[in-house]
């Protein structure tokens, strides 16, 4: 309890599902591309919710995503991609978000 007196909470908890929305579509638009997709087609698919996840943290003081939280975004984004069926050339093409 002592040690909480100073602690400010980085940011509101209820934000929470907000992003959890921005994920789960953005996951779910991988399942309406074709399989075996471009480079170009994961590109288009990823973009617009990578601007909306960046919009979304700058809403929230740049709290929620930090460097930690995106590299393990990364991750999973990239292997919900291969998991299209895309060949390491269309991998290769796949945005990350910085």
């Amino acid at each position: 309890e002592d040690e909480k007196e100073f602690w400010d909470q980085p940011f509101d908890p209820k934000a929470l599902p907000s992003l959890r929305t921005i994920l789960e579509r953005l996951f779910d638009a991988f399942d309406a591309i074709p399989d075996d997709p471009s480079g170009e087609q994961l590109k288009g698919t990823v973009t617009p919710f990578f601007t909306e996840l960046e919009a979304f943290n700058r809403k929230n003081a740049d709290a929620i995503l930090e460097p930690e939280e995106k590299q393990e975004l990364n991750e999973l984004i990239s292997q919900a991609a291969a998991d299209t069926g895309a060949d390491d050339e269309a991998l290769g093409e796949l945005p990350e978000l910085d």
